[in-house]
């Protein structure tokens, strides 16, 4: 028995995977936060490249690998490590914007740091944004004293930060969560 294997069997595979000149590329974050192939990089402070005339037949080939595998997408935006909960952050922000004292911004707030909401994405890093936000618009603070607080009552570990002590740098976590101060019946 013979097998015929055309010439053109391949070539409509290759048609539709072949990348053109001026095709944007980004980063898959959840996948792989680095990517390189002779120059053409692509890291977290620059996920999004253009694939220019300069990128070899053979890179090529390896960025619609890397693009099939899903590490790469064609598009001008990048794929983030850890999908934002928006529409959480934007109903937070618009309770900040009307509340007038703790109390109102306290029940959304709740939810967070008990850690039923924004799971994925980190109650410490909505909170964060949240005191980012009060400190750009009306930098009220008692409302800052109360989101702090707040980090403070979450949970686990805080930011790690290098500290430099002595000739080492040591990683030193902020806001152990662990040993937080006693509750403050005062800022609810």
């Amino acid at each position: 028995m013979t097998i015929k294997i055309s010439k053109d069997a391949d070539t409509e595979e290759s048609k539709t995977n072949k990348l053109r000149t001026n095709t944007y590329v980004s980063l898959n974050m959840k996948i792989r936060q680095f990517f390189e192939v002779d120059g053409f990089s692509l890291t977290v402070d620059e996920p999004t490249a253009q694939v220019t005339a300069e990128v070899s037949e053979e890179n090529r080939a390896l960025i619609q690998n890397a693009i099939n595998n899903n590490i790469l997408i064609k598009s001008k935006t990048h794929i983030p490590y850890l999908d934002k909960p928006i529409d959480l952050i934007d109903e937070i922000k618009k309770a900040i914007d009307v509340a007038k004292t703790i109390k109102d911004v306290h029940i959304h707030l709740v939810p967070i740091v008990s850690g039923k909401v924004a799971r994925n994405y980190g109650a410490r890093t909505v909170i964060e944004e949240l005191i980012e936000y009060e400190k750009k618009d009306k930098n009220r603070a008692r409302f800052i004293e109360y989101f702090e607080y707040a980090l403070d009552k979450i949970p686990g570990p805080g930011k790690i930060i290098d500290s430099i002590m002595g000739e080492r740098t040591v990683n030193v976590g902020v806001r152990g969560g662990v040993e937080t101060p006693a509750a403050r019946k005062d800022l609810i």
